[in-house]
């Protein structure tokens, strides 16, 4: 059973909604976690390489060094480590994110990290007052390599690590962070910690590695990278896990995945009848045009497209309506047409149904679907023109085969039937150059008919004729003929093109583009009139040229 223009749209356009909401559903229930840690993964990958590349450029500046690392920590929330071949860090800043105090003995000035012993407001834990300004301290622990700073906790056989040793002094200063940043806070310190593992291990090269924090429920990345002299940069970032989250946000979307469906298919229903309904009406007023039934027409009124496109079909309803009225009774006063008329009809038909299958299928696609709309509309009007300006040259051709239209007598001269001045503007539009050598002198002829001839020629030149290119009028007379010869340059003939230029609907573009356009008549008018005034005329080739010529009596 057919199914009508409504439903199929309806259905189309639930099925295009359905498939979107169904794989933006599946997507953020099943794959959205997915697509966060390759996200993550990917940026913080890309930066790590960058800054890899920046500080190799450094060569071990430590002042270049330190402020790459502050931007990077600050940009990617991700503290870095850079070491030496002695696995000595470069970036001493790096010490500022991490709580500590500063220890002044006899000799030296000591940096010592206490860890977790301060609390997230910044407040040394009572277990630690000894530490209070001012205190005179004993602390044991490792000194790392090429740096006065001292580390309480950690594994004290790290390569980070010189030796174990006791420092006796007086606290004058603390530099202990509020870890306000939430999961970030502890960064700084995890990646101390991480590396002097990763140094034990031995572990070299350019590697990722990810472990679960189990106290904090987060995964943690690892980067590393080795350098050119023997340096190497540490990085470590955290990966949010968001499973909990996406949980509650997968139940949101399935309700709301249910209430769009409904509200989908009320919309889709009254937007599938609002929209087909003039589509429908047109298609029928097409399909009228194309089984040439010109009895009544469809009114659109929708202020669009579509409202000019149903004028377009009414005016070639009209205008096709009226030219087969004239050819049908040119054909019923002519008997002795009547083998060319149905000669005629049969081409008509046949060009005919070319324009209005175009628009008849293009109307049926735009009732499935409203992409490219206007592309449809613009290429039905321009199908509308082409049918009557076919209609047109079809009038034409058949006065041109009736004798008794012509007053082959009258008397013109010749440069009025062979006026080029009225194709400047054409002439100087597409960049060509004119070269006119015409002598005034009285011809016999049809004045219409022959203006007629030459205009359709020199439009041909003029079409054909590629930029920069010279059209010449010129006229010989050979005892009692003029000669008249138009010659374009940047285009010949082949043989065939030659025998074949003068009948009907042949047309030299063999893919009959819309370039060069025509409708196949034109020259096939010129050759009746000519005929019928008994002019010699042809076409050849000269020089990278094509010349047409005709000849007309002349009048002494």
């Amino acid at each position: 059973m057919r199914k009508s223009i409504v439903t199929k749209v309806f259905i189309s356009t639930m099925v295009i909604l359905l498939i979107t909401l169904s794989i933006q559903l599946v997507v953020q229930m099943y794959f959205m976690d997915d697509i966060y840690r390759i996200i993550k993964t990917g940026k913080m990958q890309s930066a790590f390489e960058a800054l890899t590349e920046e500080v190799e450029g450094s060569k071990g500046n430590t002042n270049d060094i330190n402020e790459l690392t502050v931007d990077y920590a600050e940009d990617e929330t991700a503290p870095v480590l850079v070491l030496d071949n002695e696995n000595q860090i470069l970036n001493d800043v790096f010490f500022e994110s991490l709580n500590y105090v500063s220890i002044e003995t006899v000799d030296k000035n000591y940096k010592v990290l206490l860890g977790d012993r301060v609390d997230e407001e910044g407040n040394i834990l009572p277990a630690y007052n000894e530490f209070a300004l001012g205190n005179t301290v004993s602390v044991t622990g490792g000194l790392l390599k090429g740096h006065d700073v001292m580390i309480l906790d950690g594994p004290m056989d790290s390569k980070l690590v010189s030796g174990y040793h006791t420092i006796e002094g007086v606290v004058t200063s603390r530099h202990f962070i509020v870890k306000d940043s939430g999961i970030y806070s502890d960064q700084s310190s995890k990646l101390m910690r991480e590396v002097s593992y990763a140094l034990n291990d031995s572990i070299e090269g350019e590697i990722s590695f990810d472990f679960f924090e189990v106290e904090t429920g987060l995964i943690l990345t690892i980067q590393t990278q080795d350098l050119s002299d023997g340096m190497r940069i540490f990085s470590l970032y955290t990966m949010e896990d968001l499973s909990q989250t996406f949980l509650v946000i997968n139940k949101y979307y399935g309700y709301l995945f249910v209430m769009q469906m409904g509200l989908l298919i009320l919309l889709t229903s009254i937007y599938s009848k609002w929209i087909t309904k003039p589509i429908k009406r047109l298609i029928d007023e097409a399909k009228r045009i194309a089984t040439l039934d010109f009895s009544t027409h469809e009114k659109v009124k929708t202020g669009d497209e579509l409202e000019e496109l149903s004028n377009s079909l009414k005016s070639i309803s009209d205008s096709m309506s009226h030219n087969m009225t004239l050819l049908k009774k040119d054909a019923e006063e002519k008997a002795a047409s009547e083998k060319r008329m149905r000669e005629l009809l049969a081409n008509l038909s046949h060009e005919f149904k070319t324009p209005l299958g175009i628009m008849s299928g293009f109307l049926e696609m735009m009732t499935v679907s409203d992409d490219n709309k206007s592309y449809y509309i613009e290429t039905i009007e321009e199908e509308v023109e082409r049918l009557n300006a076919l209609t047109k040259e079809t009038l034409l051709l058949c006065e041109s085969e009736n004798h008794s239209v012509y007053n082959l007598r009258d008397c013109n001269a010749l440069t009025v039937l062979c006026k080029a001045g009225k194709f400047l503007d054409q002439i100087q539009d597409g960049q060509l150059t004119l070269e006119e050598t015409i002598v005034d002198c009285q011809v016999e002829g049809d004045g219409r008919k022959i203006q007629l001839v030459f205009d359709n020629l020199m439009s041909n030149a003029i079409k054909y004729t590629p930029a920069g290119g010279t059209i010449r009028l010129s006229m010989k007379e050979v005892e009692d003929k003029v000669y008249i010869y138009l010659q374009n340059t940047g285009v010949t003939f082949d043989e065939d093109d030659m025998t074949k230029v003068w009948d009907k609907y042949y047309r030299r573009e063999k893919s009959r583009n819309k370039e060069h356009g025509g409708n196949g008549l034109g020259l096939s008018i010129v050759r009746n009139i000519l005929e019928h005034h008994g002019s010699d005329y042809g076409v050849y080739n000269e020089k990278n040229s094509v010349v047409f010529y005709f000849s007309l009596k002349k009048i002494e």
